[in-house]
């Protein structure tokens, strides 16, 4: 069962954040200062940073990126961005172990995001909705991770029906995935493979590699633990 404690934290934050092309947009470039008075498309960068810092593994130094972008869209009363700020933070430090302080942060995330600020257009509305499956998705893995697994089902379950209501087809397939360790966890591995392979399906079409090599990890496993070699091997050389 050892093979199976790697969960899917990889999560492009940031690009929740695309916003109309008249406010923000993607940008590949990344920024290695901060200015006095970062604007707001700096802080992004610096937020990509942070992001790409948790992809490479480096979870302690991401977790520093993100307190630092976090104090920042703080001082710019950015709540949208202290939201994901704050998942971020909660992200990295599951994957350091320090579940405790990462389900605070979640918390205090989902805080913000259920008391939006007043007049919010459609298109941050949809945003905001975004940003809330992400961090039920985080505080599932916490909650998975400190093997509360009874607290974990439902809210990976509700960021699963978030991704699906907005169309969030990218990290439906990891979700769907986190589920399926889940029933691993429980014992449950046929149920484990039907969300494993939906997630797959899902994670191939919309060209999520990270995701897509987990879940093929994950798939070798238990194939290879309900004794089906030939199964894992297929899954193991893909």
């Amino acid at each position: 069962m050892g093979l199976l404690l790697v969960d899917l934290g990889l999560t492009p934050v940031y690009a929740l954040r695309v916003f109309d092309n008249s406010n923000y947009q993607v940008v590949a470039a990344e920024t290695n200062s901060v200015k006095s008075k970062p604007s707001v498309k700096d802080t992004d960068l610096l937020l990509q940073k942070a992001e790409k810092l948790f992809d490479q593994s480096k979870f302690q130094e991401s977790l520093q990126q993100y307190q630092q972008v976090l104090n920042i869209y703080r001082q710019q009363g950015d709540r949208l961005g202290e939201v994901l700020a704050l998942t971020g933070i909660g992200m990295a430090q599951v994957s350091l172990r320090q579940e405790a302080s990462a389900i605070a942060n979640l918390q205090n995330a989902l805080t913000l995001i259920q008391s939006p600020a007043p007049n919010l257009s459609n298109a941050d509305k949809q945003h905001y909705r975004k940003a809330e499956g992400e961090t039920k998705y985080q505080l599932g893995r916490a909650y998975i991770s400190l093997e509360q697994y009874a607290k974990a089902l439902p809210l990976l379950e509700e960021s699963l029906k978030i991704r699906q209501e907005v169309g969030d087809r990218y990290r439906e397939g990891k979700t769907l995935a986190t589920i399926g360790i889940f029933y691993v966890k429980n014992y449950e591995f046929p149920r484990s493979v039907a969300y494993f392979e939906n997630g797959l399906k899902i994670s191939i079409a919309e060209k999520n590699r990270a995701s897509e090599g987990q879940i093929l990890f994950y798939l070798a496993s238990i194939y290879s633990l309900l004794g089906q070699k030939e199964p894992a091997l297929a899954l193991a050389r893909q």
